[in-house]
């Protein structure tokens, strides 16, 4: 499944009005580890499409909206415009476990 690539713009709006939870992978271009990264989103993307909202931002493109301190790649899931789940390059079976925990919480990041 291909995920979008959305801008600054775009990408907060929807975070702020989605009633579905928002997964996004933060890419830097160039990086081996963005490439790997987004190969498994799109499996997951495919398997959790129904549940959940994915999008793609560059941090090179975006630098006002990236995740900031943080090492990237790196995947982060919103709820409600509110950080609920984020890990630096999982694996599949992370991913996995983690959008799970992200859909279950009703609240902010634990």
């Amino acid at each position: 499944m291909r995920i979008p690539q959305v801008n600054d713009e775009a990408w907060t709006n929807i975070v702020k009005v989605a009633a579905s939870p928002v997964f996004t992978v933060w890419t830097v271009a160039g990086h081996g580890g963005s490439h790997k990264l987004e190969a498994r989103c799109r499996i997951v993307a495919e398997e959790y499409d129904d549940r959940m909202i994915f999008l793609a931002v560059s941090v090179v493109e975006n630098p006002s909206i990236a995740p900031v301190d943080v090492e990237l790649p790196r995947v982060t899931v919103h709820r409600q415009g509110r950080l609920v789940w984020s890990s630096c390059r999982p694996s599949l079976e992370e991913l996995r476990a983690g959008i799970e925990r992200a859909l279950e919480r009703k609240g902010g990041i634990a």
